[in-house]
């Protein structure tokens, strides 16, 4: 039995739309925080950043807060946050993710993947050079 084309492209189109709204708890210019389709908990945060930061610089610039790192892996940066969250960057491929901590009450991770979410765009928009004069 031949299969159909057209399951194919209504998959393609779901895959590539915006995520709902309630989904998404950080949408800035850049940094877009978005809970992962398959996390029904709220713990982990799919985190796309708009412009690839110097990925070293954004780790020095988090450990010397509350994140410390935790990394086991050369490819792989783990920091833990003081409070038990934790954030995996794949510098490869720019994929960053953040999983609210389990001690965090169901009801309080999506404020709590706020909050973190804006000190990650806070320290992002510290590394993001100038926009250029025009030239």
């Amino acid at each position: 039995m031949p299969l159909s084309m057209t399951g194919s492209s209504r998959i393609s189109t779901e895959l590539h739309s915006p995520p709902p709204p309630e989904l998404v708890v950080w949408d800035d210019e850049h940094l877009r925080v978005v809970r992962e389709h398959a996390c029904f908990r709220a713990l982990s945060w799919r985190c796309v950043v708009a412009v690839a930061p110097e990925w070293g610089r954004l780790v020095e610039h988090l450990t010397a807060g509350r994140w410390r790192d935790t990394s086991r892996l050369p490819r792989v940066v783990e920091l833990m946050h003081r409070d038990g969250h934790r954030l995996v960057i794949l510098p490869f491929s720019g994929r960053v993710v953040l999983q609210v901590s389990y001690a965090v009450a169901a009801l309080q991770r999506p404020a709590c993947a706020t909050r973190l979410a804006e000190e990650l765009a806070t320290t992002l928009a510290g590394l993001t050079p100038p926009p250029p004069d025009g030239r």
